[in-house]
């Protein structure tokens, strides 16, 4: 008998989301299509050595580190090494820039966790270098 009032979303259904930075890749599990009103989860992984720019979201952000181990910076310079089960939340907006850079062997992987409107997506903003 099938679930009622629930939505299983098989893996075969994860659709690759553009790559946004050299060394990362991103797979969306679901979005407003699967349909999850706004809410929106993908896959993160980025490669070992690998780091991203400082940037920011337009909407509040959380993130689970399901596997690797990566140095999360704030645009301070300040940072902190963040490993498996470990969560992030970043407030929306220019003082939750943050990057991440892959630390060991493996790469590091994450849920990247948002709310917003069907249609709207996180609204990364990198911030001058």
């Amino acid at each position: 008998m099938p679930l009622q009032g629930l939505t299983v979303i098989p893996p075969i259904e994860r659709v690759p989301r553009e790559i946004r930075f050299p060394g990362t890749r991103a797979e969306t599990v679901c979005n407003h299509l699967t349909p999850t009103n706004g809410f929106v989860v993908s896959v993160v992984s980025i490669d070992p050595g690998s780091r991203t720019r400082l940037h920011y979201h337009q909407v509040d952000t959380f993130e689970y580190v399901l596997a690797g181990s990566a140095r999360v910076y704030d645009q301070h310079g300040n940072s902190v090494v963040i490993t498996a089960d470990t969560a992030i939340y970043y407030p929306a907006g220019r003082e939750s820039a943050h990057s991440w850079e892959a630390l060991g062997s493996v790469a590091v992987q994450f849920l990247f966790i948002y709310s917003a409107p069907p249609g709207q997506n996180d609204g990364l903003t990198p911030l001058e270098e």
